[in-house]
């Protein structure tokens, strides 16, 4: 993990926990594209958004994409958020559907479930992200690697197929992200 310091303070966070900020950070050392590009799904409105930074400021194309009919609906009418419901058996199917660049620069998961399974099957595909960020479950222990599980290999009943708002059962811990990532 990366810990980014001396941010310019002028930069105002649009994100819940300030991804957008440690993302701009890395494309201050990374070098910024000139037609940037980014995908975020599970996107949940303006203003806890992690592409809005980009999209605003920097004037960035990017794909907003959400199952929930709420986010839909509570989304500026020029947006134009995909309504798509996002497995690990159709990402690369809605990357080519909507024209993702296979180099895109920055996708960002937050689906509070199954985002590690994306995780793989997007790093397996023929898109590559320069930065990616993905929600981690932090009441899982350091250390270990837990995550929820795919539903495209085990039948889910209704008890854990949806998120829960305490956060106990929901995700992937920061050590299965690591070792997913590392596979790739």
């Amino acid at each position: 993990m990366l810990v980014l310091a001396g941010l310019p303070a002028w930069l105002m966070a649009y994100s819940s926990h300030e991804q957008d900020k440690v993302v701009s950070g890395l494309f201050d050392s990374l070098g910024w594209p000139t037609n940037g590009s980014c995908v975020e799904f599970g996107y949940k409105g303006e203003g806890d958004s992690n592409s809005q930074l980009f999209r605003e400021r920097h004037q960035w194309s990017c794909l907003l994409m959400d199952g929930s009919d709420r986010s839909i609906k509570m989304s500026p009418t020029h947006l134009q958020v995909k309504k798509e419901f996002i497995t690990s058996e159709n990402i690369a199917q809605l990357f080519h559907k909507y024209r993702v660049p296979t180099t895109v620069d920055y996708v960002s998961i937050d689906l509070d479930s199954t985002d590690i399974w994306i995780l793989r099957t997007l790093l397996e595909s023929e898109f590559r992200p320069r930065v990616v960020t993905i929600e981690y479950n932090s009441n899982y222990p350091a250390g270990r690697p837990i995550c929820f599980p795919n539903p495209a290999w085990e039948q889910l009943n209704n008890e854990t197929a949806f998120w829960d708002s305490r956060g106990h059962y929901s995700g992937s811990s920061a050590s299965a992200i690591e070792a997913a990532a590392r596979e790739r």
